[in-house]
């Protein structure tokens, strides 16, 4: 809370606001009696950015997108229930060097009684959904050090930005903080720091991924496996053969080989690939 805080508060001249040449509502879809029209959406976006200091609708000038999909329902337990809206929003930036970057987020506001009005409930997504935007943002201008101390805090949504924007900068301070985040509970965390270990191309990362098959699911091990071979180097190529050779799930091994294949390993070819049992 407290670095949410100064992140919000920050000391440092603030950076030119984005602006937004694109307004896309790509969904909105009511359901249990609630109905819900995508120009309720678009005029509260609207409004949350004329509020907002970092994002600025500029039909004109603007070169970034911002993409919305809205649904609305009842609670559970049952259609009864009050009413719920969940807003997601996607700010594409157009960069000046690469492929585009992105920040994606959801507000989800529930009412308080069976009879609130979803147009109330829409325009506070809007503004709670538009104000996590601006704050990923502000964390995108930290120094490598900020970020690092994001992983160590209870906000799931700052620090998985915090590990693609590490990712992005490919800031060799990170591979520690990133090694220790492939131990975290939370799958998405653990993944997104393979990526940016990835992205390192440290090989040192090899080790420390390959540590973690015996203690993750297959579908992990698999992104672990692939990115084993990305990183490349002797000490991955062994491991590529191992697996490929006798690991108990057949889509890693799967992996393993496709692996192999690609980067043309020795042996890669003497792995024959699991018969399937005849019926």
């Amino acid at each position: 809370m407290v670095f949410a805080l100064a992140l919000a508060a920050g000391c440092r001249d603030p950076a030119p606001p984005v602006r937004i040449g694109q307004l896309l509502i790509d969904g909105a879809l009511g359901g249990d009696g609630v109905e819900l029209r995508r120009p309720l959406v678009r005029e509260a976006l609207q409004r949350a950015l004329e509020q907002s200091r970092r994002l600025k609708f500029d039909a004109q000038q603007g070169e970034a997108i911002l993409r919305a999909r809205a649904v609305a329902g009842r609670a559970p337990p049952d259609a009864t229930g009050w009413p719920v809206v969940v807003l997601q929003l996607a700010l594409e930036e157009r960069p000046r060097i690469g492929k585009p970057s992105a920040i994606e987020t959801e507000a989800e506001v529930r009412g308080r009684s069976a009879i609130d009005r979803v147009d109330d409930l829409v325009v506070q997504a809007a503004q709670a959904a538009v104000a996590k935007v601006e704050r990923l943002l502000v964390l995108g201008e930290r120094p490598t050090g900020e970020l690092l101390a994001t992983l160590q805090g209870d906000d799931r949504e700052l620090r998985l930005h915090a590990l693609s924007l590490l990712a992005e900068r490919r800031d060799p301070a990170a591979y520690q903080a990133l090694v220790g985040a492939l131990e975290d509970d939370d799958a998405q965390i653990a993944l997104r720091a393979v990526g940016g270990l990835v992205a390192l191309g440290d090989p040192r990362a090899v080790g420390a991924l390959t540590d973690l098959t015996h203690r993750k699911s297959p579908a992990l091990v698999r992104q672990i496996v692939y990115a084993v071979g990305a990183i490349g180097g002797r000490e991955a190529e062994a491991y590529l053969f191992t697996v490929a050779s006798g690991h108990p799930d057949p889509e890693v091994q799967r992996a393993a080989r496709e692996m192999l294949k690609e980067r043309g390993g020795a042996g890669a070819s003497s792995i024959a690939a699991p018969q399937e049992e005849s019926p």
